[in-house]
């Protein structure tokens, strides 16, 4: 059985094809989530760094006033 479906056939996919469609579709739903994720925590990370030294040098300056 061949299980690779193209959308611009005339045919529905059989119900296997659409398995396996959906299964591929969810592999590839959790990758993008994973690294967007990931992305998302390295930005945060940074952005609260960002904001402690901010406020370190604030800080440093009204000491200096």
């Amino acid at each position: 059985m061949d299980k690779s479906y193209k959308f611009v056939s005339d045919l529905e996919p059989t119900d296997e094809q659409l398995q396996e469609l959906m299964l591929a579709v969810l592999q590839d739903v959790k990758e993008r989530a994973n690294r967007a994720n990931q992305k998302f925590k390295i930005l945060q990370l940074q952005q609260i760094k960002e904001a402690f030294e901010r406020r370190k040098q604030k800080q440093e300056q009204d000491e200096q006033n």
